[in-house]
């Protein structure tokens, strides 16, 4: 002590005694034990237990690829009676066409993809909807279809449901039938047939026909006749709807194309416009 007090009184510094460690440098033979026991694989998990999740790939993508198709063909399909079917506007005539009682459960879909058949022998996938909310709107393809009739030529309709029922589809198609075109209109000039709907025998609304999915072709393109729309009720007026009143569905015309290029599309805007503007300087 009196050593580590005259180092200090004269500047410097003494190292405090070392103390005693109970730690030894293990030998070779203990360090060899350790790394065999580390090389031992862990035991699995007892039961009970979760066992960490096993890495995607491979297989597992796969199913879950087809869990998320399955979950898709579960949410655009809907089980409902006939009666209920029968209660939709314009298919009050659904079980005679389908065949069915009107407490019998058929399968209603609101898409399905389909193989489109163009006159030229091509060939390529379609996706058919019928549904009557589509983001809230109502959605209702147009077909081209064989008659079952055996007639040659085909015929053009609105696909307003889509049954699956004893092992095959079938769609519910409202019909068009041919009308007069009126003279000197641009798009009877280019080949586009007027049509307007098929009323049934009580007149009350439009025929609808069972057609097999697999008789139609190909999706169709319609457009309203905006003009005679215009002449009968105004600029803006707009097609009628499923609620709307019988004669309204009656006198509402239709121009059907077989393949609307875009350049035809531009046309029929452009005359479009210039019906609004001379309407409107007409009225001024």
């Amino acid at each position: 002590m009196l050593a580590r007090i005259e180092a200090a009184e004269g500047g410097g510094a003494t190292a405090p005694d070392r103390r005693q460690t109970t730690w030894q440098t293990p030998s070779p033979s203990s360090e060899q034990s350790s790394a065999s026991a580390s090389a031992i694989p862990t035991p699995p998990p007892a039961s009970g237990s979760v066992a960490a999740p096993a890495p995607i790939g491979g297989a597992g993508v796969g199913g879950l690829v087809a869990a998320k198709e399955r979950r898709k063909a579960a949410a655009s399909r809907t089980v409902l009676s006939v009666a209920s079917l029968c209660a939709r506007p314009g298919l009050s005539t659904a079980a005679t066409l389908l065949e069915k009682r009107a407490s019998a459960k058929v399968s209603l879909l609101s898409k399905l993809d389909s193989t489109a058949v163009f006159d030229c022998g091509t060939r390529m996938p379609q996706l058919i909807r019928s549904t009557a909310s589509m983001n809230e709107v109502p959605w209702y393809d147009a077909v081209h279809f064989d008659p079952d009739d055996g007639q040659p030529g085909q015929c053009v309709g609105e696909v307003r449901a889509l049954v699956r029922m004893d092992g095959q589809d079938v769609a519910l198609v409202r019909d068009w039938e041919p009308v007069d075109t009126v003279p000197g209109c641009p798009m009877a000039a280019r080949d586009c047939q007027r049509l307007n709907w098929s009323m049934g025998d009580d007149d009350l609304e439009a025929a609808v026909r069972c057609v097999p999915v697999a008789s139609i072709r190909r999706l169709s393109v319609m457009l309203p006749d905006f003009k005679d729309l215009q002449a009968r009720h105004g600029v803006d007026s707009e097609p009628p709807g499923l609620h709307t009143a019988v004669h309204e569905h009656r006198a509402m015309r239709y121009f059907f194309e077989w393949f609307v290029p875009v350049g035809l599309v531009c046309v029929l805007l452009l005359a479009l416009i210039i019906d609004v503007l001379i309407f409107y300087t007409t009225c001024a």
